[in-house]
């Protein structure tokens, strides 16, 4: 039987041109705007911790105040360390560290497998309120005193800063952006 109608037509995706991505692993392969905002910090003594790697320097870019981009700062064992302390204890146990799978009673009694293909994100500290567009003191739950480490002045070499908040995105291998 004849097709009616108009033919449909494959679109062939165009490549993506990543030209003007920040490169921090090759800094000289980076557009001569991109160097330009790119700016080299090197710690006057190296950070080192039990739960990060020797840290010796770190990456500010100039158009984005407050951006910090810290390279490797974990070991393969420490990587396996956060990633089930994300996934097993920060979402678990703790009605106050809001998910995705915010009534789910199981959730908060313990971790389980099946769980996990569910889990899309989970915060501590003081969460935003989407639907009123508002931040609210009873909905504060503890920041983790290691995350305040990790992300905190202590690395940086910035004694004022201060985190309340922490969002954690938890992609499966399926997962699609």
């Amino acid at each position: 039987m004849p097709q009616t109608g108009p033919k449909k037509r494959r679109t062939i995706p165009l490549p993506t041109d990543y030209s003007n991505v920040l490169d921090f692993t090759n800094l000289e392969g980076n557009l001569e705007a991109n160097k330009e905002i790119i700016q080299k910090v090197t710690l006057e003594k190296p950070f080192e911790s039990k739960h990060f790697n020797n840290v010796t320097h770190y990456y500010s870019i100039s158009t984005l105040p407050g951006l910090f981009f810290i390279p490797n700062p974990f070991t393969n064992n420490q990587q396996k360390h956060w990633i089930q302390t994300c996934i097993k204890e920060y979402p678990i146990g703790n009605p106050n560290n809001i998910t995705n799978l915010e009534g789910n009673k199981k959730l908060f009694d313990t971790w389980t497998a099946e769980i996990m293909p569910n889990l899309r994100w989970s915060s501590l500290g003081y969460h935003f309120q989407w639907t009123p567009r508002t931040y609210e003191e009873e909905k504060q739950s503890e920041f983790p005193s290691e995350m305040q480490e990790l992300v905190g002045g202590n690395i940086l070499e910035i004694p004022l800063i201060s985190f309340f908040l922490l969002l954690f995105i938890h992609f499966s291998p399926s997962s699609s952006f």
